[in-house]
């Protein structure tokens, strides 16, 4: 029996503000500081605090803090 696969919440967005919707579908948000989707279809918002823990999006991240703070 197939399991059921999780699709895309706007809910998400307040606890996770660097995502949005992905043009691939509903089990799948869409990363804007990496630019790459994410398959959310097995965990949902836990696929995507998986990716925001890879090293990739914390350098990403560190990099949009940086540019905000220069801003200022």
């Amino acid at each position: 029996m197939p399991k059921n696969k999780t699709s895309y919440s706007e809910k998400w967005v307040k606890e996770t503000p660097y995502i949005k919707k992905s043009t691939k579908g509903d089990h799948f948000a869409f990363c804007i500081r990496c630019r790459v989707d994410v398959d959310i279809s097995n965990k949902g918002i836990g696929d995507v605090k998986a990716h925001a823990g890879t090293l990739k999006h914390q350098r990403n991240e560190r990099s949009v803090n940086s540019s905000l703070e220069i801003d200022r």
